[in-house]
């Protein structure tokens, strides 16, 4: 497991972002303490999924306005 300061990982971070891309965790310090851990993303991670705000917004409040507009055009 490689230790880098803060200071390090800002001006190198390309090269420490290649060591967690190769599998190998980073341990972040600063002044000598640990404030943070790299590790690899899983391959088998996957994304959350968000919320369909504007389907909600429909559902709660109606239509958008400039959707009622324009279908009253027609």
């Amino acid at each position: 497991m490689k230790s880098v300061s803060l200071r390090h990982m800002q001006h190198h971070l390309s090269d420490v972002m290649r060591h967690v891309d190769q599998g190998r965790e980073v341990l972040v310090t600063r002044r000598r303490r640990t404030i943070a851990r790299l590790v690899p993303a899983s391959a088998t991670a996957t994304r959350a999924k968000w919320p369909d705000f504007a389907a909600r917004t429909a559902r709660i409040k109606g239509s958008p306005l400039s959707a009622t507009i324009l279908a009253e055009r027609d």
